[in-house]
């Protein structure tokens, strides 16, 4: 019976002129409203993890740093901070020079000098590491969330982070790292504006 009752449906639709061969996909029903645009959303997946390591780098770095100075001596690792970094900022040069040519690939090389000049003041590695991952940061929370939300959450995660240093018993929050994370996020977020298409 309900066969014929699919039979007189598509009779009734190929009389109609419809094609009663074209399959429908399945709707899915959506268990939450999406309140990030999909093209946004691996930027925003980037910012949470980016979160998550930097309260990891605040809880456990002290534990961290000895072992990373038991694997490598403090100056290697010094090197290789500043290498990845390197590696990263001519990463998105070539990425600003294939979209829109030489003149913000310049914009982004001086990036370079800026962080260098930054990162002199950095004595610790761990600082230094902190830098890389604040300028990461503020680039994800750029694409993520846009400028002035971008800004604002960049800002509110450093104050989480010095909170957080400030609360546990062997570490230090300081007000001048603060500074720093600012100015690293908001080198990032630059970095990621230039890279954005008009």
């Amino acid at each position: 019976m309900a066969a014929a009752r699919t039979i007189n449906r598509l009779d009734a639709r190929a009389a109609h002129g419809v094609d009663c061969c074209r399959m429908r996909a399945p709707v899915r029903p959506k268990l939450l409203p999406s309140l990030i645009p999909p093209a946004r959303l691996r930027a925003y997946w980037m910012f949470v993890v980016l979160v998550a390591l930097i309260g990891l780098l605040s809880i456990k770095g002290t534990e961290l740093r000895r072992w990373a100075f038991g694997v490598m001596p403090r100056d290697d690792l010094g090197i290789a901070i500043a290498a990845a970094l390197t590696l990263s900022i001519l990463a998105a040069s070539a990425v600003a020079y294939r979209r829109f040519g030489w003149r913000r690939t310049l914009e982004i090389l001086a990036l370079l000098v800026g962080v260098y000049i930054v990162n002199e003041q950095l004595s610790v590695a761990e600082e230094r590491l902190h830098f890389v991952t604040f300028g990461f940061l503020g680039a994800a929370a750029m694409s993520a969330f846009g400028v002035v939300w971008g800004v604002l959450a960049a800002a509110a995660v450093s104050l989480w982070d010095e909170g957080l240093q400030y609360l546990l018993p062997d570490r230090v929050g300081d007000w001048r790292d603060v500074r720093f994370n600012l100015i690293a996020s908001g080198l990032g977020l630059w970095a990621a504006a230039r890279l954005r298409r008009d």
